[in-house]
């Protein structure tokens, strides 16, 4: 996930507001973009995206966003469990 949000803010335009809030975090992760082969940033402003490994990325975020989400649901139902009166749900 957090070169899902370091793509989105290093391909934001310049002058977007959006691009202001991203770039500390930017700062941190743009060497792994690089590095990933995922972006190919050039000098003038014309990034290339590599397809493929974006791909790889978001299917990663995805299975990370559901284990999480497994995990709170999971969280949930334990924590319901101890209020008194509440059936199995």
């Amino acid at each position: 996930l957090v070169l899902v949000n370091a793509l989105a803010g290093e391909l934001t335009a310049p002058g977007d507001p959006l691009r202001g809030n991203f770039n500390a975090f930017i700062g941190q992760h743009r060497e792994t973009l690089a590095a990933t082969r995922i972006v190919s940033f050039n000098d003038d402003g014309h990034h290339f995206i590599n397809w493929s490994r974006f791909n790889m990325l978001i299917a990663g975020a995805v299975r990370q966003l559901g284990e999480k989400l497994s995990e709170a649901k999971a969280e949930i139902a334990d924590l319901r469990r101890l209020l008194p009166g509440q059936s199995n749900r």
